[in-house]
């Protein structure tokens, strides 16, 4: 049995190498992770760095799971006060559930990514995700907590392409968005949600060793569950360029049109 770092390293490390002559890369992930606990010197971590950054890329299966909790004085996206104004409308008075709470949000996400084929010249990925939310409001109110609740989908398919002078990506996706309706009067809530369909191309090309110029086309199709909302039909485009600077940090700009038409019109806009 292991009982020095320096042997219990060993061991991990050589556990990592019989998973990953199996193929079980995840597996052999985990305990080169484990032996840079106990990694005896920086070269030997360093070491085993490169090992996990070699195992990572041979292993199809990706995987990311983060976890937050956060106090804010708006976990709502409120108002700071209960006036509303509108060009061409009397000025009026906001709903306590539009004005600005206090309290902690807590959200975690899960992703999962596999990789069903790769070539020199290209590689399609399959994934999977999905995103909750809570809000603990902790100012004097009656609206309840469960209101601001929200839980994200996502099935992804993307495929890469390198080409002769850049890169070429295809993405599509399926979602489903699921949040609560507020009912004020009686301080309960009902289940709401929306389905999308997303559509994308995005092509990179570099004009130089140092600038890159990207492009952008998407179309997304938004569906709710909601009476008298419909449907949304939106249309994304953006370009941008990015420079890298001697530090290997970029810095860069874009420009971003988004079209939305839909059923209702309080759902029409357009954006820059």
């Amino acid at each position: 049995m292991s009982q020095s770092d320096a042997q219990k390293y060993e061991a991990a490390r050589l556990t990592a190498l019989a998973a990953a002559n199996e193929e079980r890369f995840t597996l052999s992930t985990f305990w080169l992770r484990r032996a840079l606990t106990v990694a005896p010197n920086e070269e030997e971590r360093a070491r085993t760095i490169q090992d996990a950054r070699v195992v990572t890329r041979r292993n199809p299966w990706s995987t990311q799971l983060s976890f937050s909790l956060v106090p804010s004085n708006n976990v709502n996206g409120g108002a700071e006060d209960e006036t509303s104004t509108a060009p061409g409308n009397p000025t009026g008075t906001l709903s306590e559930d539009a004005l600005a709470l206090s309290g902690w949000r807590a959200t975690l996400s899960f992703g999962a990514q596999y990789r069903f084929q790769e070539n020199a010249q290209s590689r399609s990925t399959i994934g999977l995700s999905y995103q909750t939310s809570r809000v603990r409001i902790t100012d004097d109110t009656e609206i309840p907590d469960e209101s601001f609740t929200t839980n994200n989908y996502n099935l992804s398919l993307r495929h890469d392409r390198a080409l002769e002078n850049g890169t070429l990506t295809l993405r599509t996706s399926r979602g489903r968005f699921e949040y609560r309706d507020l009912d004020l009067a009686a301080l309960t809530t009902e289940r709401e949600a929306y389905d999308t369909w997303r559509l994308g191309v995005d092509r990179r090309v570099p004009l130089n060793d140092r600038t890159l110029l990207s492009f952008s086309a998407g179309r997304e199709w938004l569906t709710y569950e909601q009476s008298g909302i419909g449907e949304v039909d939106r249309v994304i485009l953006s370009t941008g360029v990015t420079y890298a600077l001697d530090n290997r940090d970029r810095v860069g700009g874009s420009f971003t049109f988004v079209e939305n038409e839909g059923d209702n019109p309080n759902y029409n806009s357009t954006d820059r």
